[in-house]
C-alpha cells in the first residue's frame, strides 16, 4: 500500500465463518470513501473455515484487507497484532459479531476530523442485530445507556469498549496495547491506563453496528462468572486500583465493599433458594417478560459477587452450588 488509509478497521475473528462474511460486505458498503480504509482480520484459531472464507472474499473487494492466522492466543493478542499492521492514522476496533450500519465508518471519522487531537477517542453504539430471533436473553445481554446519551457525550474510561471503538493509532504506539494475559475487561484496562495519559472518549452516536450474539440463558449467566473473575483478578494484581473497580462493580463481603442491598440480596439469593428464583425467572419469561429480566439481572448480580469473592487472591475455588451448566463465551466478546 502506497498511501496512507485514513482508518484501518481491526477485527480478531474467532469461528465466525458468516458473520465475518456479512461483516466484510457491511464495510463494503460504507458511506466512508473505501480507498481511505483498509481492513485486517487476525483470525485467532478458527476451526470452521473463517480464516480461508476471508482470504476469498477479499479477492473481490475494493478495500484492501490484509488477513492473517494464528493459533488461539485470545482477542487481546489478536488485536495486537492488529494494530501492528495496521497503516490507518485511526484504527477502528470491532468485535468479529459487530455488523456495521452504512454511515458507521462515517460517523467515527467526523469525530476524528473534527477533534484531531491524540487523547480523542470515540465509541459508537451497538443495537441487537434485527435478525436475531427474539429473546429476554438478547435484551438483558444489550445496554441501553447510550441510547439516551447526546452526541460526543464524555463517556470515561468504563465505556473502552471493543465492540465498535476507534482510536488514534499514535495514542496506542505510544501508551500501549491490550494487556494480553487478561481475558475478559481487556478492553476496559486498557482505556483506564490510556485515561491517565489523557485519553477522552466521546460517544459518536450515530456511528451504530448491529450486534449478532446469539445469548441464552446459560450463556448470559456465565458473563457474570467471568466479569467476576476478571475483576478478581485485576484487583489481586494491584490493590491500589479498589476505588476504579468499584465503579465496575467490585463488591465483595471479603473485601468489605457490599453495601446493605447486597448483604439483603445475598439473604434471598443463595445457593438453597437458587433453583426456586431461577424457575420464577423462567416462569415470568412469557406472560412477565419484564419482571423476569429484573429477577435475571438480580441473579447475575449475585453470581458476579460470588465469582468475585472467589477469585480474590488466596480464597480458593468457588463454594458449590446449583447454577445451571454454562457454555463459554467467545473470548473475541466483551460484556456490554
Amino acid at each position: 500500500m502506497t498511501d496512507v488509509p485514513d482508518v484501518t478497521v481491526v477485527i480478531p475473528a474467532h469461528n465466525r465463518r458468516e458473520i465475518m462474511l456479512e461483516t466484510l460486505q457491511a464495510l463494503e458498503q460504507q458511506t466512508y470513501p473505501r480507498e481511505r480504509m483498509e481492513i485486517i482480520v487476525i483470525d485467532d484459531g478458527s476451526e470452521d473455515g473463517t480464516y480461508e472464507a476471508v482470504l476469498e472474499a477479499a479477492k473481490h473487494m475494493v478495500i484492501p484487507v490484509i488477513a492473517r492466522e494464528q493459533p488461539d492466543l485470545g482477542a487481546s493478542n489478536a488485536r495486537n497484532e492488529g494494530i501492528k499492521l495496521a497503516h490507518g492514522r485511526v484504527l477502528l476496533i470491532i468485535n468479529d459479531d459487530t455488523i456495521p450500519t452504512p454511515r458507521m465508518i462515517e460517523a467515527h471519522m467526523r469525530i476524528h476530523e473534527d477533534e484531531p487531537a491524540e487523547e480523542i477517542a470515540a465509541l459508537g453504539r451497538l443495537a441487537i442485530s434485527p435478525k436475531l430471533p427474539e429473546s429476554i436473553y438478547a435484551h438483558l445481554h444489550h445496554d441501553t445507556t447510550l441510547d439516551r446519551l447526546p452526541d460526543r457525550h464524555d463517556l470515561g474510561w468504563q465505556y473502552f469498549f471493543t465492540y465498535n471503538l476507534s482510536v488514534k493509532a499514535a495514542l496506542l504506539h505510544r501508551y500501549g496495547t491490550f494487556d494480553e494475559t487478561l481475558f475478559w475487561h481487556e478492553d476496559v484496562e486498557l482505556g483506564l491506563r490510556l485515561a491517565r495519559h489523557g485519553m477522552k472518549l466521546l460517544l459518536a452516536y450515530d456511528a451504530l453496528g448491529y450486534h449478532y450474539h446469539p445469548m441464552d440463558e446459560a450463556r448470559y449467566l456465565r458473563i457474570a462468572d467471568r466479569d467476576g473473575s476478571a475483576l478478581a483478578q485485576w484487583y489481586n494484581r494491584d490493590h491500589a486500583l479498589l476505588p476504579e473497580l468499584l465503579t465496575l462493580g467490585l463488591y465483595s463481603r471479603k473485601l468489605g465493599t457490599c453495601a446493605a442491598r447486597h448483604m439483603l440480596a445475598d439473604m434471598a439469593i443463595n445457593r438453597w433458594t437458587w433453583p426456586a428464583w431461577i424457575a420464577l425467572a423462567r416462569a415470568l419469561a412469557g406472560p412477565l417478560p419484564e419482571q423476569s429480566m429484573l429477577v435475571y439481572r438480580k441473579l447475575f448480580q449475585w453470581r458476579k459477587r460470588r465469582a468475585i469473592d472467589a477469585g480474590i487472591e488466596g480464597q480458593g475455588a468457588l463454594p458449590p452450588g446449583p447454577p445451571p451448566k454454562a457454555e463459554p463465551l467467545e473470548s473475541t466478546t466483551s460484556a456490554v
